[in-house]
Order: structure tokens, then C-alpha cells, then sequence
């Protein structure tokens, strides 16, 4: 169809239009003595020539595009399957097995499902296209594709999908090296255009030049991606440089993880630089390269210059070959810094110096709720500045110093200074020593260690306590005619104020112990120093339980791997949480169902 031609139809489907007499015809015809001279001159060709109605009358009116979704609520995992296995015949693949037993195992497809995982399936073309008949019938929450043999064609085909359907809100790609440049456009068009799709997994997968510049057109253009996974995907060099300039006018990118890029200091000169102009991104997550003092200082200056209340929350430099030099960098930087909440600093070269000169930037920084320093090389003088810190510091949640050189002498300090703190709930130490030759000195250790865990307890205890009474005060602040006669933690009720003056809202038990009322009974909350070491040995916490609480296992903790990394691995260096017995991101992706996360 030529282009005359396209253009009438479209016309005819809008509005009729009369059809020219003879004689009025505007096209010329290429046929005997009709030939313009022009088109003598130009070899025998014609000149091709369209017209449209006069001014507006090609338009007279305009629709919304049809769903691409059918009634949902109508379909059944009878019908889903039997439609997959239908095109699978059709085109003479073999439908894959764990596809199947997913779909059957699903009852309800009138919302999201959990999700659908094609991990290690190697699918050509064909298999591809046939997911279409899932796709056009069933949403996703998360879509796993991993190390699934994807090559430009059939991850075309896939965007291509994706993108039309609004299939998944996750999804991952993760070790598919063998997508180059055209896949990488389908899945910038996708990034632009799908609206349902917030997270992307696209770790183990070598970019080139073209291929980034590809990924960060839709970055910068605007996509509603939340979450970015990056790791080991041969960022270093201008690689770097193209993604960070993309990212300093995104404004919804939250999370970014390009762990095991082997990037250097000049890699961290473009990340700093995109720190000062991005404040919209929470988390950072840079482990496993080698940024080293002077990669830090770059990225210390982009943390200065970002707005107050607005700005970087969590950074982890996990080994990255930080020595106590850059800690005088990052110690300028939590002067100034409001909103860094979580630091990770595990595997570095910190040492009792580093320590020493971050202890007073801590102090005067109120905003860092959970601190990271494994196998840092820290002795008993560095967890003695630690316990000055700790003292001092009544809002930090959580702190980590596994594989360290601790002794007794250490121990006691941080027992002595967790007695006085309230709201420190997970404590992480080895649970034994190697370091003390003596059987007596082990035993204190081992004391220690359980003390530890009962402060843990009891903060965790008063922290759960605090939380009750502001969920009650919020309750009586939206329905203040429904008061309580007895409000949680027993303050008295006054006419005009929600809690009485004479008490404190959320008072914290004496330091020496005793009597104070929780949850409306008096719970005699009996300080550790007070228990003899006999008491201490039958205590009900065990090994195990006593970790869970607030020491860790120094046999539990892994090191990331090199090539694969997960912020919500156990024991991971990206974010300490307060409540679970293993370390997780305070901004973690929603991992695939029945899926365990990475080392």
C-alpha cells in the first residue's frame, strides 16, 4: 500500500470523504504522455503527491485504547495452563515443566500472583513467544528470568511483552551475558513506557558503552524503576561516568547497588558528583570494589553538599581498601550530614586509629541508627571508643563487630556501657575468643557474652513497649471521644492533655534497676550487674537464642562473593535491622517466592 492510498484509508475511517471526479485527481499517473517534463529529467519517475481535508476536519474525535487485559477474575488455572500447552503445540515446543507447576498451583488470578520463575530454563524464541498466552492472562508481582539463555531475539520478544501487558512489578534478568545492544533498547523502550514495573535485576550481565548509554537514555528521559541492581556488569571507566550523569535528573530512583564493578577512585569522582545533584536516592551500595581513601573523599564531598532532611540513608563501602586515612573524610562528613542512617564499613583496613577519629564525629551525629565495622582489624582500644560512643549515643539500634580482636578487657567495656543504654537492641560479637589463652578469661568472655544478650533482650522489651504507646497515642489523637481509662504503660489521663506532666510519654527504667510499669504491670526489670555468675549460666536464654537477641555468630558471618551480591543476604554488609536475627536492607528488594537470596 502506497502512501496515497494509507492516507485515504485514514481518512475514510474518520470522516467520509468525496471522491474526486475526473479530471481532479491530485496523483499523477505514470502511464504513456501523462510524464511531467520533471519527471522526464529525473529519469521516468513520477512525482508522488498526498492531500488531506481542509483544516480540521481529519479529526472528530478520539478514544481510549482498549485494555489489554481480559476479565482476570475469570480465569482459572485450567484455562491458563490449557491455553500454554494450545500455542506450545502450535509452535512445536515443548512446554516448560516448572512454568506448568506453578500455574497449577495458583487459585486466585483476579490480583497479582506472587510470581512465576523460569530460573536456569534455557528458552529459545518459540518458548518465549508461547509465554504470551501467560502473559496476556496473568499479572506478576515478581518475574525471574535469571541465566534463562536470553539473546537479542527472544529478549526482544520479552520487552516487547512486558511492556504491552504491564505484566510484573519486579523483574530479573540477572546472568544473561549474551544480551547486546538491541536488547538493551527493548528493555530502555520498556523502562519508559511500562508503569507497573519498579525494580530491575540485571546483575552478571557485561554492558558495553552502547549498552549503558542505552540503559541510562531511559533513566534520564524518566521511568518509574525504584530499585536497580547493577552488580558486576563492568561499570568502571565511562561506563561510570554515562550512568551517573543519567542519574543526577532521575527523581525516582531509590536504590542502587554496583557492588563488584571493580571501580576505582576516579569511578568515585562521577558518583560524587551525582550525589550532589540526587537527592532523591536512599541507598548506595559500592561493596566489594576499590574506591580505596581517595574514592572515599570524593564520596564524602558529594554527601556534604546534599540538603538537609533530603539526601543518602544508607552507604555501604564494605571492602573497598578504606584505611583510617579516609575515616578523617568520612568524619568531615558526619559533622555536616543529616540523613546517613546506616554506614557499613565491614572489611576494611579501619584499625583502632580509624576508630578513634570517627568516635567524635558519632557523637556529635545523632542520625546513624545502625554501624557496620566486621573483620576491621579492631582491638580491645577501639572497642573501648566504641563504648564511649555507645554511652553516650541514645539512638543507635545496632552495631557489628564481628571478627574483630576482641578481648575480655574490650568485652567488659561494651557490657559496662550497653547497662546504660536503652535503645541499642543487637550488639553483634563473636560468641567466643582465641585470643585469651587462659580457661578463666574464656569464662568471662562467655559471661559477658550472655550479658550482653540480656541487655539486648531488655531493650528490645522497651523498644516494643515504646511502639505500643505511640500507636495508642495515635489512636487517641484520632479518636480523642474513645479515650481508655487506663492508657498502655499507665500514665495518668488528664482532661486536657493525653499524658500527664508528672510523667514522661516514654520513660526509660532507672539504670540501676527496679520497679516501673509496663503495659500496665509492674515488671521488676532487675539490672544484669546484679546477677551473680551462677544466675547468669541457668539464664533461660540459650546459645542460640541469646544470638538471636543481640550476638552474633562469629562462624555465621560470610564474607559477599565476588561475583554474585544480595542486600538481604544473612549476615549481609548492607544494613543492620533491629528485630531480625539476620542483617537486612532497610530498603530490600521483594525477593521471588520460595527463593533464598544471595551469599
Amino acid at each position: 500500500m502506497d502512501l496515497a492510498t494509507a492516507g485515504n484509508n485514514i481518512i475514510c475511517e474518520t470522516i467520509p470523504v468525496p471522491v474526486p471526479q475526473t479530471g481532479e485527481t491530485k496523483m499523477e499517473e505514470n502511464t504513456g504522455d501523462n510524464i511531467s517534463s520533471e519527471a522526464k529529467e529525473t529519469g521516468g519517475k513520477r512525482k508522488k503527491t498526498v492531500t488531506f481535508p481542509e483544516a480540521d476536519a481529519i479529526v472528530s474525535g478520539y478514544s481510549h485504547p482498549r485494555s489489554a487485559w481480559p476479565a482476570s477474575e475469570c480465569t482459572s488455572a485450567a484455562e491458563v495452563t490449557a491455553a500454554y500447552k494450545s500455542v506450545c503445540e502450535e509452535w512445536k515446543v515443548k512446554p516448560v515443566a516448572k512454568v506448568v507447576a506453578q500455574l497449577e498451583h495458583t487459585s486466585d488470578f483476579s490480583k497479582r500472583i506472587p510470581g512465576l520463575s523460569l530460573k536456569g530454563e534455557k528458552l529459545d524464541v518459540k518458548s518465549v513467544e508461547a509465554l504470551e498466552e501467560i502473559f496476556r492472562r496473568v499479572r506478576l508481582n515478581y518475574l525471574e528470568m535469571d541465566n534463562s539463555g536470553l539473546e537479542d531475539e527472544n529478549a526482544i520478544a520479552l520487552f516487547e511483552m512486558l511492556e504491552f501487558y504491564e505484566t510484573t512489578i519486579k523483574l530479573n534478568i540477572a546472568s544473561n551475558p549474551r544480551m547486546f545492544a538491541r536488547s538493551w533498547l527493548a528493555c530502555s523502550n520498556m523502562l519508559r513506557k511500562c508503569h507497573c514495573l519498579d525494580s530491575l535485576d540485571a546483575r552478571n550481565n557485561p554492558l558495553s558503552e552502547q549498552a549503558t548509554t542505552l540503559l541510562s537514555r531511559a533513566l534520564k528521559l524518566g521511568s518509574n524503576l525504584q530499585i536497580l541492581h547493577l552488580e558486576n556488569c563492568n561499570l568502571s571507566g565511562r561506563n561510570i561516568l554515562i550512568l551517573m550523569a543519567a542519574l543526577k535528573n532521575n527523581f525516582t530512583l531509590a536504590e542502587l547497588y554496583l557492588a563488584d564493578n571493580r571501580l576505582i577512585p576516579s569511578d568515585a569522582l562521577h558518583i560524587g558528583n551525582m550525589l550532589r545533584c540526587n537527592t532523591k536516592l536512599i541507598l548506595l551500595d559500592l561493596r566489594n570494589n576499590h574506591i580505596q581513601d581517595v574514592g572515599l573523599y570524593h564520596v564524602s564531598e558529594g554527601l556534604k553538599e546534599q540538603c538537609f532532611g533530603h539526601g543518602l540513608a544508607t552507604l555501604v563501602l564494605w571492602n573497598n581498601l578504606v584505611t583510617h586515612i579516609g575515616m578523617a573524610h568520612l568524619a568531615e562528613t558526619l559533622e555536616v550530614n543529616a540523613t546517613l542512617e546506616t554506614l557499613n564499613l565491614g572489611h576494611n583496613n579501619i584499625g583502632n586509629e580509624g576508630v578513634l577519629i570517627l568516635k567524635m564525629s558519632l557523637l556529635r551525629n545523632m542520625n546513624i541508627l545502625r554501624l557496620g565495622l566486621v573483620a576491621t582489624k579492631i582491638t580491645d582500644l577501639g572497642a573501648i571508643a566504641i563504648a564511649e560512643y555507645l554511652a553516650d549515643n541514645n539512638k543507635v539500634v545496632r552495631i557489628d563487630l564481628r571478627e574483630n580482636c576482641l578481648k575480655v578487657a574490650g568485652l567488659m567495656a561494651l557490657s559496662l556501657a550497653h547497662k546504660y543504654n536503652y535503645s541499642l537492641t543487637r550488639l553483634d560479637v563473636d560468641r567466643t575468643t582465641r585470643r585469651e589463652s587462659l580457661a578463666g578469661y574464656r569464662d568471662m568472655y562467655e559471661s559477658l557474652y550472655k550479658q550482653i544478650g540480656l541487655y539486648c533482650r531488655r531493650n528490645t522489651e522497651i523498644v516494643s513497649e515504646q511502639e505500643a504507646r505511640r500507636k495508642a497515642a495515635d489512636q487517641m489523637r484520632l479518636d480523642p471521644g474513645n479515650l481508655p481509662l487506663h492508657p498502655v504503660g499507665g500514665p495518668t489521663l488528664l482532661a486536657n492533655n493525653l499524658v500527664s506532666p508528672t510523667s514522661p510519654e516514654f520513660p526509660l527504667p532507672p539504670p540501676g534497676g527496679g520497679l516501673y510499669p509496663i503495659g500496665g504491670v509492674n515488671l521488676e526489670l532487675t539490672s544484669p550487674s546484679g546477677v551473680d555468675e551462677a544466675s547468669v549460666q541457668q539464664s533461660p536464654l540459650g546459645a542460640s537464642e541469646s544470638n538471636n537477641l543481640g550476638s552474633g555468630d562469629s562462624s555465621t558471618a560470610v564474607e559477599p562473593s565476588s561475583t554474585t551480591s544480595s542486600s538481604n543476604s544473612s549476615d549481609s554488609p548492607t544494613c543492620l535491622d533491629s528485630t531480625n536475627s539476620d542483617p537486612i536492607p532497610t530498603h530490600s528488594p521483594v525477593l521471588p517466592p520460595n527463593s533464598t537470596p544471595d551469599p
